[in-house]
């Protein structure tokens, strides 16, 4: 049976600017796919929570490992995310409620100045749909197993699906690389990289931009979204950069003709 995640940015995104590290991301989206409301304690074991993303069954010869998921366990009971009721060895009861999510919350956002369209500095307190995306956990493994069996590519996808929420209005955002870059506080090569292993694994979705501006030369931004939206986000495109890049003066990219086989360069 396949099983699927259910990924609420937001709460993981605010674990991690208070510390979560990202073997902690993997332990709390591992103890996710395990959450039901009408059961919010888990009886678990260290072993258990490695097998669902990696589908190893045994631990007992791995020291390291067994100490690294013990720690997260720690680390999301110190952040309030779980709640550690007992434990054994490698044996945890978990209490798991502090993981359930509304359809809606509240947040702050900042005020704009409505004559000059300027931050005003001030905040009001907002409610806005608690974004989520489902996400089968084969494809969560394989991205893992695509970046080395390590767990930082979930931090950077935890990112990605923040900006896109905070897009919620739209299906995509249209951020820079540098921008993406320095949101996820990670360099641009580590995000191209970490584009490319979710773009392969159909989880995320980035639209080529298909202009320039005429000044520079330079492409356009690219638009980033999720793999399921992908006909929508196409559908949307030439609308959303006609309406929204009308100021810039902006070109078309030639697309380079494909070579005839058996052609040389006198053309003959």
């Amino acid at each position: 049976m396949k099983r699927n995640i259910i990924i609420h940015s937001r709460p993981i995104y605010n674990l991690i600017n208070k510390g979560l590290t990202e073997n902690g991301i993997a332990t709390y989206l591992a103890l996710r796919t395990l959450y039901n409301t009408n059961n919010e304690l888990v009886n678990i074991t260290i072993d258990q929570i490695n097998y669902i993303f990696t589908n190893e069954l045994a631990l007992k010869h791995n020291d390291r490992k067994i100490s690294i998921i013990k720690k997260t366990l720690e680390e999301l009971n110190d952040l309030g995310a779980i709640s550690i009721i007992n434990k054994k060895g490698i044996n945890y009861i978990l209490d798991l409620s502090n993981m359930y999510q509304e359809d809606t919350i509240k947040t702050e956002v900042e005020e704009i100045d409505p004559f000059d369209y300027e931050p005003t500095g001030e905040f009001e307190t907002i409610e806005v749909n608690n974004f989520f995306v489902i996400i089968g956990l084969d494809k969560i493994q394989q991205c893992i197993k695509d970046n080395n069996g390590k767990n930082n590519i979930l931090k950077y996808l935890i990112c990605f699906l923040q900006l896109r929420s905070m897009n919620d209005d739209m299906y995509f955002f249209m951020d820079s690389r540098e921008e993406i870059a320095e949101f996820c506080n990670m360099d641009i090569r580590t995000i191209d990289k970490y584009n490319k292993i979710l773009s392969d694994n159909n989880i995320i979705y980035i639209k080529k931009s298909e202009y320039k501006y005429k000044n520079t030369g330079k492409q356009l931004t690219n638009l980033y979204g999720l793999f399921d939206h992908k006909d929508i986000i196409d559908n949307q495109y030439e609308s959303y950069i006609n309406e929204n890049m009308k100021d810039l003066e902006y070109s078309p990219i030639k697309k380079k003709a494909k070579s005839k086989k058996g052609s040389n360069n006198n053309g003959k």
